[in-house]
């Protein structure tokens, strides 16, 4: 009704998920719709509580975001984030997303249940890109975090070969995607997406993607204390 009344064209309805606060329990999706301009001159007036500051956490977990207008101009350019928008000037096929704030999650991230943190990821209901949150949450809650902890997000591409290597800590990895060879103390064993894999300190170790596909993963280093 309102791409035959107005002449726009919804372009896309979806969850808005990164941001969402980490916790026990995290906080809930937010969403996007974007609107696209199918003539000149179109005006649009819309205004967002909840525009500076976050969604609060509690009990230890962590803010969510806030509320925001972000204007695609069919040139290229880009206007925003901004909270409030009285009379702006679109033109055809200029897009405007309106995106909702995620929840604030409750209670400490590293108790969240690893089942529950892995069903997030594998459903891109968090982004281990976002800020490291999903990534601290799968660990967290998989094992101990009692030394220094480095993390990082990995991409193989096909027929990718990381020659042996140790570590002063223990290694922790987790596939996102495709497959990966890794060779420990003389044996092979193969890990597909949502399995993970243990290292201790020291061990001699080589991994790598003989597959036609990438293979993504996230890994934490533990130097114990």
């Amino acid at each position: 009704m309102a791409e035959n009344r107005y002449g726009i064209m919804i372009d896309e309805y979806s969850l808005h998920t990164d941001g969402m606060g980490a916790g026990k329990y995290r906080g809930g999706s937010g969403a996007v719709r974007s609107y696209r301009a199918m003539t000149d001159g179109q005006l649009f007036t819309a205004s967002f509580g909840r525009n500076k500051f976050p969604a609060w956490g509690a009990a230890g977990g962590k803010d969510g975001s806030y509320n925001y207008f972000e204007f695609h101009n069919a040139d290229g350019s880009k206007e925003g984030p901004m909270g409030i928008v009285a009379r702006h000037v679109m033109n055809k096929d200029d897009v405007v997303y309106m995106v909702t704030c995620t929840g604030g999650g409750y209670g400490n991230p590293l108790e969240r249940d690893p089942e529950l943190v892995a069903w997030d990821v594998k459903n891109e209901y968090i982004s281990v890109r976002q800020d490291g949150v999903a990534m601290s949450d799968f660990f967290g809650a998989c094992c101990p975090t009692d030394g220094k902890v480095s993390m990082g997000y990995a991409v193989f591409p096909p027929v990718t070969v990381v020659p042996p290597a140790s570590h002063i800590g223990d290694e922790y990895s987790y596939i996102i995607s495709g497959k990966v060879k890794c060779e420990c103390n003389g044996k092979s064993n193969e890990l597909c997406a949502g399995e993970a894999s243990f290292i201790p300190a020291g061990e001699v170790h080589s991994s790598m993607n003989d597959s036609d596909e990438d293979a993504t993963l996230v890994w934490m280093l533990i130097e114990k204390e």
